[in-house]
């Protein structure tokens, strides 16, 4: 009997253990959803979750669901639409020709009735990655309907409910499926308002993308982080030079497979880094094939459209625009923990008593820790801003500003690097004694000299000539 109890208990706590063992090791997931009207999911790390949920709204849809997708061999997502054409929901597929033999689930689905127009062009692609069900939900974002795009590379997705986005996107399928490939019909009504919510929505190559991305990326104030998988798009990259040479500060990831010599991606990765935009291969040991831009943690463009000749002038792609505080900090906080890590960013903004910007204030930074040491000056904004990829996180600096010809004020302040942007505000704050002496000293320089001439140098001239 005590033989059995000690087994009990010891089968007992094993469970207990293993119950432990597995919430602790359970996958953490970084998708996030705001008030029902947007869901975000992250891939690789939210690829089941985000399958789930995309069976689940097939699965519920009543009346239609159409599906323009490059690359498809997702069996989940595929049998979930088969039993939605089987119930009597009307299924439609837009895909690409070039790519039909790496997509089973859409064979399988034309055996089964379901009807699929293909792209047939040479030299151009469907490349879009949408489902637009019910005139209700737009699930859109980076990726293909494929395993290795759910589980190895790095993708968004997007799941959002909104009827007015829902309606741009039936009416741009229904434009492909007619065999209006590579142009169409300009996007009615591109800027859609839901609640705080602002979403801009477009369609290449009929809308003007290039020209809406060129002017968000150059009315940049504080922060662009970018992350493509190709980039050739002159005028992209002329806009990220601009908003960088005029204090943004500008990360950048490019896919590392297509930054290679004799690539025209190799071409804009070098110009970009010859300009002082921090754009660095990525580290995904598969692909980084995000289409990504991220504006001062406000706005989110993303979508199926690289920054490229091809997607401006021939491919079919779409974008939607998310002017989102709460959005773009998910995506922010994503991209630097996960896509662009370990980058240090130092701004320092030097302000009087009153908060007014001092221009030209000498800063001299020195790293504690490197025994290395700079002298800038602040810009026409009362800021300084660098990149500074050695330093690491954990590190010391000391950062001494002085303002002021004569009779200088200055500041002393020591902080600790953090990963990404480290923020330092500095006032300069005048002592009255300095004050006063920068204001007497100079009356001094002008009148004493005078004075003591009137009153010595001039008497003695006189006592001479008497």
């Amino acid at each position: 009997m005590y033989a059995d109890r000690r087994v009990s208990k010891i089968l007992t706590y094993t469970i207990i253990a293993l119950l432990f063992i597995s919430i602790y090791t359970a996958p953490t997931h970084t998708s996030y959803r705001l008030d029902n009207k947007i869901e975000v999911y992250f891939l690789p790390t939210d690829a089941g979750k985000a399958i789930d949920r995309i069976v689940e709204l097939i699965d519920n849809a009543k009346d239609y669901v159409y599906v323009a997708v490059y690359l498809f061999n997702l069996e989940e997502i595929g049998k979930a639409l088969g039993r939605a054409f089987d119930r009597g929901v009307d299924v439609r597929i837009v895909s690409d020709s070039e790519t039909l033999d790496e997509n089973p689930p859409i064979k399988s689905l034309m055996k089964k009735g379901v009807p699929v127009r293909l792209d047939n062009r040479d030299h151009a692609i469907m490349h879009n990655k949408f489902i637009v069900i019910d005139d209700e939900i737009v699930i859109t974002g980076s990726a293909n309907f494929k395993d290795t795009e759910f589980f190895r590379n790095n993708n968004d997705l997007l799941i959002i409910h909104s009827r007015s986005l829902a309606i741009n996107y039936r009416t741009e399928f229904l434009e492909l499926y007619s065999g209006l490939y590579g142009r169409g019909k300009q996007t009615d009504v591109t800027t859609i308002k839901q609640d705080s919510i602002v979403i801009e929505n477009y369609f290449s190559p009929e809308d003007p993308i290039v020209q809406r991305l060129t002017k968000l990326i150059k009315n940049a104030s504080k922060t662009i982080y970018f992350a493509a998988f190709v980039f050739t798009d002159k005028d992209i990259a002329d806009a990220l030079v601009y908003a960088r040479e005029k204090g943004v500060i500008v990360y950048g990831v490019i896919e590392s497979y297509n930054v290679r010599e004799g690539s025209d991606t190799y071409n804009i990765y070098e110009y970009l880094r010859d300009h002082g935009v921090a754009v660095k291969k990525d580290m995904n040991k598969y692909t980084m094939h995000l289409k990504l831009i991220i504006i001062d943690n406000e706005t989110v463009i993303t979508g199926s459209y690289n920054p490229t000749y091809s997607a401006r002038t021939r491919n079919d792609e779409n974008i939607v625009i998310i002017h989102s505080r709460e959005i773009a900090q998910v995506y922010a906080k994503w991209f630097l923990d996960k896509i662009y890590p370990g980058v240090i960013t130092l701004r320092i903004k030097v302000v009087d008593q009153n908060n007014n910007p001092l221009v030209g204030a000498r800063i001299t930074i020195t790293n504690i820790d490197r025994g290395s040491t700079i002298i800038v000056e602040t810009d026409s904004n009362g800021t300084y801003t660098n990149i500074f990829p050695d330093w690491k996180p954990g590190e010391k600096v000391r950062i001494y500003v002085t303002y002021g010809a004569l009779m200088p004020a200055s500041t002393l302040k020591v902080i600790t690097l953090k990963n990404g942007l480290n923020p330092v505000n500095i006032t300069i704050e005048y002592n009255p004694l300095i004050v006063a002496l920068t204001i007497i000293v100079p009356v001094l320089v002008i009148t004493i000299p005078p004075l003591f001439y009137k009153l010595v140098i001039a008497k003695k001239k006189r006592s001479k000539r008497e």
